[in-house]
C-alpha cells in the first residue's frame, strides 16, 4: 500500500472543518485537496519530501509550499500551490503571468541557502487549482537556471535600492505612478486613489527598511506611493477575505504532506 493510500482523511476532514471559512468554501477545499492528491501526490512521494510550508526572511522573505528531491539524481523540485475561486481563472493569461513571474526564480535562488547540496537547474511547478466542488487544475512546469536566479536577485536588489533612496530623501508623498491606479481594471482600482489625487495624502510614516519580498516588490513596481501607504496603513492583501479560502487550502495541504513525509 502506498503512502497516498494510507492518508488519514478523518484527520484531514477535521482540519478542513476547523478552518475559519464558510461551509461552501470548506466543500471546495475538500474537493480540491482530494483532486490535488490524485493529480500530484503520487509522483511527489516517489521523491524524498524535504520540506513543507517552510519560510525564512533571508536573503528576502519567502515561503516555499513543497520541496522534494529526486532519490536517483538528487535534483530538487519546488511545488507552489496557487488557488482560485473559479476554474475559469486558470486560463492562458494565468499561465503567461505565472511563466513571467520572478517569484519562482527568487525562491529557487534562496533554496541553496537552506540545503547546501542544491545544484541548478531546479525544477519548479506552479500548481493551479480551483476551490470548487468540481475543481479545475492546471500545472505550469519550468526549469530554473542559476543565471535566471541571479538576474532575479539583482532585479530585487535594484528595486530595494530605489525604495531606500526614497526613504533617505524623506519626501512625502513618494513618486506616484498614475498608470498603476487602475492597471488591473475598474474592479481592482487602487484603494488609495482618492487619497493620492484628492489632496489628502497621508503625510506621516515611512516604512521600515527591510528586505523586500516578491509581493512587496510587485506593489512598489506598480506605484511607490501605493507601496508606502500599504505599509504605513498596515494594509495587506493577506488580510483580504478573498484569500481566506486559499490560506485554508494551504493549511490542509501542509497537513496532507506532513502525513506523507
Amino acid at each position: 500500500m502506498s503512502k497516498v493510500d494510507q492518508l488519514d482523511w478523518d484527520v484531514i476532514c477535521d482540519v478542513i472543518s476547523e478552518q475559519p471559512v464558510p461551509e461552501w468554501d470548506q466543500v471546495g477545499i475538500c474537493a480540491a485537496a482530494d483532486k490535488a492528491v490524485q493529480t500530484w501526490a503520487v509522483e511527489d512521494v516517489k521523491r524524498e519530501i524535504i520540506g513543507v510550508e517552510f519560510a525564512d526572511e533571508f536573503p528576502y522573505p519567502f515561503r516555499i509550499d513543497l520541496c522534494t528531491r529526486d532519490k536517483d539524481t538528487g535534483a530538487y523540485h519546488i511545488a507552489d500551490w496557487k488557488s482560485k475561486g473559479d476554474k475559469r481563472k486558470l486560463d492562458d493569461r494565468w499561465v503567461l503571468r505565472e511563466s513571467r513571474s520572478k517569484q519562482h526564480k527568487l525562491y529557487s535562488a534562496a533554496l541553496p541557502l537552506l540545503f547546501p547540496d542544491v545544484t541548478f537547474p531546479i525544477h519548479y511547478e506552479v500548481r493551479g487549482i480551483s476551490l470548487e466542488e468540481r475543481p479545475g487544475i492546471l500545472t505550469v512546469p519550468m526549469v530554473i537556471t542559476a543565471e535566471q536566479a541571479r538576474v532575479a536577485q539583482a532585479d530585487l536588489r535594484s528595486i530595494e535600492a530605489h525604495r531606500d533612496l526614497l526613504v533617505s530623501l524623506g519626501h512625502i508623498p513618494w513618486t506616484r505612478d498614475e498608470s498603476g491606479c487602475r492597471c488591473f481594471g475598474e474592479m481592482y482600482k487602487c484603494e488609495f486613489e482618492a487619497t493620492c489625487w484628492g489632496g489628502e495624502s497621508v503625510l506621516l510614516g515611512i516604512p521600515e527598511q527591510k528586505s523586500l519580498s516578491h509581493s512587496s516588490s510587485k506593489e512598489f513596481r506598480r506605484c511607490p506611493e501605493r507601496y508606502r501607504l500599504l505599509k504605513v496603513c498596515a494594509k495587506s492583501e493577506d488580510d483580504d477575505q478573498r484569500t481566506a479560502a486559499g490560506t485554508a487550502f494551504h493549511k490542509v495541504m501542509e497537513v496532507i504532506y506532513n502525513q506523507l513525509k
